[in-house]
């Protein structure tokens, strides 16, 4: 029987109040879900679901865009899955075409399927393959609607930071 852990990822950037910039500038949100599969029975038991909002981080441009976000969900949740799960073997699937194809390596041609020239997805790139390092890992590139899950694990953060950023203006004026 073989089973392989999957590492689901899904990004993007929401407006912060009605109205507001989505992308780009908007607030960075990340979900994310992991499951073994088990390729006899095609099963993929979902083993944790979890969410961000990167609302502290910006790059030195100072302007945001869906795919910071992809790379920061993707780099919360191998960085669950090295601290919780010590996750050695994974696939990884995304619905960033973008950023799949800047990490998957085509070894007889000796360079990533996409290059990146923007110096802020540069530098997630590189935190994505340090955190990868010595690892077998895969990419794989899913259509939207199979990734679900990682997308509604980030709305759900974002909608609990909103609630959370609105009692904290309700406190603020009640004094």
């Amino acid at each position: 029987m073989s089973k392989r852990y999957r590492v689901y990822f899904d990004g993007g950037c929401q407006a912060a109040f009605p109205g507001g910039p989505t992308n780009p500038g908007g607030i960075l949100v990340g979900g994310w879900h992991f499951s073994l599969y088990d390729e006899e029975t095609e099963e993929d038991k979902v083993l944790v679901t979890g969410g961000c909002v990167f609302h502290d981080w910006r790059p030195a441009t100072g302007q945001t865009t869906n795919n910071q976000a992809e790379y920061l969900a993707l780099i919360a949740a191998l960085e669950q899955a090295n601290d919780e799960y010590q996750l050695q073997q994974m696939d990884v699937h995304g619905d960033s075409e973008l950023v799949i194809r800047q990490l998957t390596w085509l070894e007889k041609k000796k360079k990533y399927q996409y290059q990146t020239k923007d110096p802020v997805l540069v530098a997630l790139r590189e935190q994505v393959l340090n955190l990868i390092d010595g690892k077998e890992v895969t990419f794989t590139h899913i259509p939207r609607e199979l990734n679900r899950m990682s997308d509604e694990a980030g709305r759900r953060a974002f909608a609990s930071w909103k609630k959370t950023q609105r009692k904290k203006q309700r406190s603020a004026y009640e004094r």
